[in-house]
């Protein structure tokens, strides 16, 4: 079921940025781009009762009106269970990756999507691994609203996460 609302609330946010583009002529041109954003996200499967609250910096080159590519870090609090302590805890997590996204319309308003790929790194030596997110969102002018997938690989473990962010490019 919540996958269904995630699924129908990307749906509505994509219906409604489409329908909303106004028409511009060079809104998206050529060269350096960067983004930065700040959001949260909440785990489920193995992940359950663990949070983040997320600041991602990304850096890159629009190479037409709807590609781009760059790379970036995501520096991170974590707040998770830990089931033999009995606690919460309070954690870094740092993903290092490239990303690549599709912007739709070239105006002040469009709905993109976007893939992350890299490597996370911890405060504890003994916890890192693959990172992988995929998000889809609209941008207004120079802000965004994106809704995403994480998921984190590491030995034995598997963590799944949903999340809202709230962007800046520049």
């Amino acid at each position: 079921m919540k996958k269904f609302r995630f699924i129908l609330l990307t749906f509505v946010i994509c219906a409604f940025c489409s329908s909303s583009a106004m028409a511009g002529d060079d809104f998206l041109e050529r060269g350096f781009r960067g983004m930065i954003d700040l959001g949260g996200q909440y785990g489920f499967g193995d992940a359950k009762d663990n949070y983040f609250i997320q600041s991602s910096f990304t850096g890159g080159y629009q190479i037409n009106h709807m590609l781009f590519v760059g790379s970036g870090v995501a520096p991170s609090l974590s707040l998770f269970d830990n089931k033999w302590r009995d606690e919460v805890e309070l954690g870094f997590v740092m993903p290092i990756y490239a990303s690549i996204r599709c912007d739709f319309v070239n105006s002040t308003i469009s709905p993109f999507l976007e893939t992350r790929g890299g490597y996370f790194i911890t405060d504890d030596s003994d916890r890192h691994g693959g990172y992988v997110y995929a998000g889809t969102g609209c941008r207004f002018n120079k802000f965004s609203l994106s809704a995403g997938y994480s998921l984190y690989i590491q030995d034995g473990w598997t963590g799944h996460f949903a999340g809202l962010k709230f962007g800046f490019e520049f």
